[in-house]
């Protein structure tokens, strides 16, 4: 049931209902070993009675780890929200400091990803929620750029500095391999963006000799992260390039002149075939990026493999489902 729920919460079912699904996994195999004993007439078969005693052990030794973990967690992952910038009209970036030191996030990669929990109080923890971490790493603190999408994130912007969190991760393979892929080339959509800004500033803290190209879809041009910080990247740097899809703001030529001088590329529409065709002509040895809403990823799929054959499995992405 566990293995079943865990690939289904990759498709289609929500985080709310996936968690309790999960969790219910450490009382369904007690429950099941005792009613085995006390109405099975099987548990006086020996290769019965050693199955059920090594699911029985594996239980206890998990369902130990799990306890042992929690009552561990509040000082291990324990962090406090430290400032709280505005980057659009409905999208922060919160950063987090932690008093004794990163302590597991020390050596996290550009691309994963924390489960956040903030102290509500009287109540308790807030529900867990995952957020990619947008900052690059190797510093003493940690960052994710969060939209409000929902009550959780909403009330982040509530939030006071110093409010405790825990921060459990990092988490995640949606990471480059730096010494070997030359070219990144990264496709978001939206916040969807949030672990290729990570990316990029992990690439222009350290120099590594990796070009990355960012084509990024966004309704509008008041809707783009770190709009000056990449701006300043692109007019200083060769090896980064960064093409604006806008879907709800016309490219004309007046806008065109009013951005001229800010490193960018400009189209509007759709993340889709002819954007690839202008500005991916040299693919070779190149490692394909994705993240962003479900529908924009499956459409962009199906655009790559048309228009410049790379095949879904080709694609590396981030399925953010929660």
């Amino acid at each position: 049931v566990s293995i079943l729920a865990a690939k289904a919460g990759q498709y289609f079912l929500p985080f709310k209902l996936w968690k309790p699904i999960h969790a219910m996994v450490y009382l369904v195999v007690p429950v099941a070993l005792i009613h085995s004993i006390v109405v099975g007439r099987d548990m006086r078969i020996f290769p019965m009675i050693l199955g059920w005693a090594v699911m029985g052990i594996s239980w206890v030794v998990l369902f130990g780890y799990r306890l042992s973990y929690v009552a561990v967690r509040k000082r291990q992952c324990r962090w406090f929200l430290e400032s709280v910038k505005e980057e659009t009209h409905d999208t922060c970036t919160y950063t987090f400091v932690r008093h004794e030191g990163p302590g597991r996030f020390a050596s996290w990669l550009p691309g994963q990803f924390a489960i956040f929990r903030y102290d509500t109080g009287f109540l308790g923890w807030s529900e867990p929620h995952p957020f990619t971490l947008s900052c690059a790493p190797g510093g003493d603190k940690i960052c994710c750029t969060v939209k409000a999408v929902g009550s959780f994130t909403r009330n982040l912007r509530n939030l006071a500095p110093g409010t405790p969190f825990l921060c459990e991760g990092p988490y995640g393979i949606f990471t480059p391999r730096f010494k070997e892929d030359a070219h990144l080339i990264c496709i978001a959509g939206g916040v969807g963006v949030t672990p290729f800004l990570s990316i990029i500033r992990h690439v222009a803290k350290q120099s590594l000799p990796v070009k990355v190209t960012l084509i990024w879809g966004n309704k509008s041009k008041n809707d783009i992260i770190a709009y000056e910080e990449l701006s300043q990247l692109t007019k200083t740097s060769s090896w980064l390039t960064v093409v604006h899809v806008l879907s709800e703001e016309r490219v004309t030529d007046d806008f065109l002149k009013e951005v001229s001088n800010d490193g960018f590329f400009w189209e509007e529409g759709l993340v889709r075939g002819i954007i690839f065709e202008k500005y991916l002509t040299d693919t070779h040895g190149a490692q394909f990026f994705l993240c962003g809403p479900l529908p924009m990823q499956r459409f962009v799929l199906e655009e790559l493999k048309r228009t410049l054959k790379i095949p879904p499995r080709k694609v590396k992405r981030e399925l953010f489902f929660f």
